[in-house]
């Protein structure tokens, strides 16, 4: 078996924003800033601090899907966005929208879900042979996060329910019909403090060096035939 390794350590927002310019895109999970109030949302997307916001001016036509009704409407009434839905990404079956797009992007989201199967069973009905879906979770094999964890000072995010490395998101993917095509590890942006930036400097090379050990994987994938394991069924699994 040929061995998985990271091609580079990359900008999150760069690397996702790149391959959806002139395309059509599906962004789950599109507000995020999951544990902040409106007010804090809001204030993101007033300065150019969403992805969803960058999408909208790049790519031919970006929908949007989250959770939060609340900040859904907010953002239709103030900022005027169209294309949002409100629903459940383990539920996507019940998802009032019945297209193909060229990207569906899934960014830091399956470490959230009880049931991260369900999500990638509902994504495969907007994929076809030539789509990609762009999935980034935290690194279970990052550096510094197992530093914090030797010195105590680690700390999960408060609706994260699990991690992964390389390995085990690779083995959730093809269990539920995708191809792991390629697989980075990456930064989401440059933080704005003067003393963090300072750090960042230092960091971005070091983990261009290693890649491996990077805070965020970033894996691109295909839709592919269901796995052998699935084949009887076939017919029940939501998105075929």
């Amino acid at each position: 078996m040929q061995e998985l390794r990271a091609k580079s350590y990359c900008s999150r927002w760069d690397f996702i924003l790149s391959r959806c310019v002139n395309r059509t895109v599906l962004h789950l999970g599109f507000i995020g800033e999951t544990d902040a109030s409106l007010n804090i949302k809001e204030d993101a997307i007033n300065h150019g601090q969403t992805l969803h916001s960058h999408l909208l001016r790049i790519a031919s036509n970006a929908v949007g899907m989250d959770r939060d009704e609340r900040a859904i409407e907010m953002i239709r009434s103030k900022f005027g966005w169209g294309n949002l839905y409100s629903g459940d990404v383990e539920h996507l079956e019940n998802l009032d929208l019945d297209r193909i797009f060229d990207v569906v992007v899934f960014g830091d989201l399956v470490e959230h879900l009880s049931c991260p199967g369900l999500a990638l069973n509902g994504i495969r009905r907007f994929m076809d042979e030539k789509s990609q879906l762009m999935i980034s979770t935290p690194n279970t094999f990052a550096l510094l996060s197992n530093i914090r964890f030797t010195l105590g000072r680690f700390r999960e995010g408060e609706e994260h329910v699990t991690g992964y490395s390389k390995f085990t998101l690779k083995a959730l993917l093809e269990r539920h019909g995708f191809e792991m095509t390629e697989f980075f590890t990456c930064y989401d942006k440059p933080p704005l403090t003067r003393s963090r930036k300072l750090a960042f400097s230092v960091g971005v090379p070091y983990f261009k060096l290693m890649p491996e050990r990077g805070g965020t994987l970033l894996a691109v994938s295909k839709k592919i035939a269901w796995p052998r394991l699935h084949s009887s069924n076939a017919s029940k699994v939501p998105g075929l």
